[in-house]
């Protein structure tokens, strides 16, 4: 028939097909590489590789520095106040004659709006660690971190800008945090704060800011809506502390609104809970339109001064409330007491 004449046909291989053979594992000690171990009842095209005592290990992706303190503001629900939060507490450790870069990992890029004009950024965050663009192509020519920091208006504050095609990031694979990771690390070795800024969400992004941070500090905007995603949050921060030391700074009360009871309750709330409880920060950061005015400016609080919007001392409400969240923090970081503009008077 046809078919057996086409497997006449074919040449017979000329070598017996035999599974290689694996050196012992004392000549495989002495060559100091990799041997292979069988796995029972399987064939060996699924041995593994176990690699010896002696071989080299890869060196995993640089970790932030611990004297180098890089805060996180994450909160997985939107609308809480993370970006006016993470730009005017950045502003404030300026104020206090810090170096400070805040780095927007979001992709909507508030907070880069908040204190640049996004038409005259080149190079961004996305431009660092995504490797696909906006329109899907695949990227090679990664920018170095150093091209996408920016000085902004105020003195000792640097800004890393974001754009929407920072949003591919979350569509690549678990591997690339460590250029995230990285990019985080060499930026934290010039400054002595790195801010934060986080997306709403718990996706990729949010990972590669938690793997990031040293410290982390939860906006918590007073409504009891804001109460019901925390459990995700605090588990999430559980499951990493299991691996990597991440210390919750403080929860930071926002948008208090003193006429609302609502407000006084979910504020209440969070102060009888065992575990957020003794973390909340004594300060609250009230409703204010002053707060809501200055990103149309692109600057923080500490620029946009109104001239009849000042308290009996000469200092608007919201310098005054970020100026005892930033001593609030470095008291809890034990740098001790600043000793430059907190609480200045305001011309």
């Amino acid at each position: 028939p046809l078919t057996q004449r086409r497997r006449r046909a074919s040449p017979a291989p000329t070598f017996p097909l035999q599974p290689p053979r694996l050196p012992s594992p004392a000549l495989a000690r002495k060559m100091k590489a990799p041997r292979l171990r069988q796995i029972a009842g399987r064939p060996f095209t699924f041995a593994i590789i176990e690699r010896s005592r002696t071989a080299e290990v890869c060196p995993s992706p640089p970790r932030p520095a611990t004297h180098m303190p890089i805060i996180a503001i994450i909160n997985q629900k939107g609308g809480v106040g993370k970006t006016t939060t993470a730009v005017n507490f950045a502003a404030g450790l300026a104020s206090a004659g810090y170096s400070v870069c805040l780095v927007d990992c979001d992709p909507q890029a508030n907070a880069t709006s908040h204190l640049y004009n996004r038409d005259q950024i080149q190079v961004t965050f996305a431009d660092v660690v995504c490797m696909l663009d906006q329109r899907s192509r695949s990227r090679f020519d990664f920018q170095p971190v150093e091209n996408a920091i920016y000085e902004t208006s105020l003195e000792g504050l640097d800004l890393v800008p974001a754009s929407i095609s920072l949003s591919m990031f979350e569509r690549q694979s678990a591997l690339e945090l460590d250029r995230f990771i990285a990019a985080i690390s060499t930026v934290a070795t010039n400054y002595d704060f790195v801010i934060l800024d986080s997306p709403p969400s718990l996706g990729l992004i949010f990972t590669g800011i938690i793997k990031s941070a040293s410290h982390v500090i939860i906006p918590f905007s007073a409504n009891f809506l804001a109460l019901e995603g925390t459990a995700d949050l605090l588990y999430t921060l559980r499951q990493q502390q299991q691996y990597r030391p991440i210390e919750v700074l403080g929860v930071l009360v926002t948008l208090f609104d003193t006429r609302l009871n609502t407000c006084k309750d979910a504020k209440q709330i969070v102060a009888d809970s065992p575990e957020l409880g003794p973390k909340m920060f004594s300060t609250l950061i009230t409703t204010n339109s002053r707060l809501m005015e200055a990103p149309s400016y692109h600057v923080s609080i500490y620029q946009y001064d109104p001239p009849n919007r000042t308290n009996s001392d000469g200092i608007t409400r919201g310098i005054q409330q970020f100026d005892e969240l930033t001593t609030e923090v470095l008291s809890r970081l034990q740098y001790g007491k600043p000793q430059s503009r907190l609480l200045r008077q305001v011309k």
